[in-house]
């Protein structure tokens, strides 16, 4: 498990890393005339903030990936203890689940992008201080710039908090809901006759079960909202990404332009100018001749 942890973070870790390189080796190669039209806070952003939130969906599916095994091979050996129990359980349980996405899938997205919004603009806040800190004290807008600083950073910060409530709330969800069917089973147990004896047997392996089967439906659920979270930065990236592929080959580009060693390389010597004259407007003398 450790070793699988281990695979699983440096996985996270090579991906940011490679696509960091990738979209700043672009910005280096593009032509000049497309270079400066680059916005640097748009790229720093993209460098710093957006590659991480989107390789970290990557992270997320191996996750949901991991847990949906773990979910199969608890739900097969339960199988065989109590059929009836586990089948209730586990429908219930992929219904939460279910219905959690599509509750709050559109309104992770609306976050995601609200949040990379409000990110972007403060990066583009610090950017013009470098800029323009000269102009910015002349013109004794520093407090404009710190009220419109913490405006964006309160925003951004709201977003984020928000969506961290909301990947907590399927634990407690799923808490409260285990305890709602355990009651709801004994109440319906009562009403068949069914002997205390026997129920005890069932309440205990869905107790048992539900240690985990709880955290594992726990992470589906925020893997889920994370994913949708990180959506617009996953689009920024991957539209980064297939502009490199689009206009350059890195790899060749690096081994045919910039290796040091490179063969056959011209060795030029002398410079000779031809039929090159200068002279200054008021005299009639050449200075370069």
């Amino acid at each position: 498990i450790l070793y699988l942890n281990y695979l699983q973070r440096k996985l996270g870790v090579d991906t940011i890393n490679w696509n960091r390189y990738l979209i700043f080796s672009n910005y280096f190669l593009m032509d000049y005339k497309n270079s400066i039209k680059k916005n640097p806070s748009s790229l720093i952003n993209s460098i710093v903030q957006e590659v991480p939130f989107a390789s970290s969906t990557i992270e997320h599916y191996l996750l949901i990936f991991r847990e949906i095994f773990l979910i199969i091979f608890i739900f097969l050996i339960a199988l065989f203890i109590n059929p009836i129990a586990t089948v209730i359980i586990t429908l219930l349980l992929i219904l939460f689940v279910y219905f959690y996405y599509f509750l709050f899938q559109k309104s992770s997205k609306s976050r995601g992008d609200a949040f990379r919004k409000h990110r972007l603009l403060n990066l583009k806040i610090i950017n013009e201080t470098f800029d323009l800190l000269k102009e910015i004290k002349i013109y004794n807008k520093v407090f404009y710039f710190l009220n419109e600083f913490s405006t964006q950073l309160r925003l951004s910060e709201k977003y984020k908090l928000i969506n961290s409530i909301v990947n907590s709330l399927p634990r407690l969800a799923l808490e409260v809901g285990l305890l709602i069917i355990c009651l709801g089973l004994i109440e319906i147990l009562n009403l068949f006759n069914v002997e205390v004896n026997e129920i005890i047997p069932i309440l205990t392996f869905i107790a048992v079960s539900s240690l985990r089967l709880i955290p594992s439906f726990k992470v589906l659920a925020s893997s889920i909202n994370q994913i949708n979270f990180a959506n617009s930065s996953l689009n920024i990236v991957s539209d980064e990404i297939l502009q490199c592929n689009q206009d350059y080959n890195i790899e060749n580009l690096s081994k045919k332009n910039f290796n040091k060693k490179t063969a056959n390389r011209e060795i030029i010597d002398t410079i000779k100018f031809k039929n090159v004259y200068f002279k200054y407007s008021s005299t009639n003398k050449y200075i370069l001749k």
